[in-house]
């Protein structure tokens, strides 16, 4: 009977404890996912590890595609300015259509075919620094535009690029390190590991295991 005891309380201990390792190995994304995003309104407020949203009126160009193994587009890379800094941001492919509107209707507005561009983009994930191919790509890409954006007045005159690009970007399929699918993924295992650790604590309270099992009883 002590035994059992004993099994019932590693089992619910070991429950416990992997629960709060799922947790941790996603950077406690699930808490982060319940608690919000922060509101930046600027990329110089962007913080590394920070899960934020923004608001996105325009976007100038996409600069970049990623591609899975087989040669399908996983995620765009986009170059949309967030208050006064240029910020690369990833979407992921299901984002395309969304995507792809609101960078042909800042299109239409900076070169006059529209008065107004009549909708924008709320975004949220992951802050994570610019890996040396996406800054590479960004610096590129606003080295080519400069000259019109200057002349456009969308910025003053250009001295330093760092002035106006950002090495930060947002993902906005994540949170922490990981997916925001693989964070929710995680809660709910942790979740039933809980309920697990707990119902084995509760039997373990009430007795359960004190009592010996029906085959000991006949055999007693």
């Amino acid at each position: 009977m002590k035994k059992r005891k004993n099994m019932a309380v590693l089992r619910g201990t070991a429950a416990v404890v992997l629960a709060v390792l799922l947790l941790a190995l996603t950077g406690f994304g699930a808490f982060r996912l319940m608690a919000g995003p922060e509101a930046v309104t600027d990329g110089a407020e962007l913080k590394n590890g920070a899960y934020v949203s923004a608001r996105l009126t325009y976007v100038m160009d996409i600069i970049g595609v990623e591609k899975n193994g087989s040669g399908g587009i996983k995620a765009y890379y986009a170059a949309a300015p967030i208050g006064d800094k240029f910020v690369a941001v990833r979407f992921p492919a299901s984002d395309a259509e969304h995507l792809l509107e609101l960078e042909e209707a800042t299109d239409d507005f900076l070169q006059g075919r529209a008065a107004v561009i009549p909708f924008f983009m709320t975004v949220s994930g992951a802050v994570r620094p610019l890996t040396e191919d996406t800054a590479a790509i960004l610096s590129e890409w606003f080295s080519e535009n400069a000259g019109w954006m200057s002349q456009a007045g969308v910025i003053t005159a250009v001295e330093n690029y760092g002035d106006y690009l950002s090495g930060l970007m947002i993902d906005t399929g994540g949170i922490g390190s990981v997916s925001v699918g693989m964070a929710v993924t995680a809660a709910v295992l942790a979740a039933l590991l809980l309920v697990y650790a707990v119902a084995e604590f509760i039997l373990i309270g009430l007795g359960r295991y004190d009592k010996p099992r029906r085959k000991e009883d006949a055999h007693g």
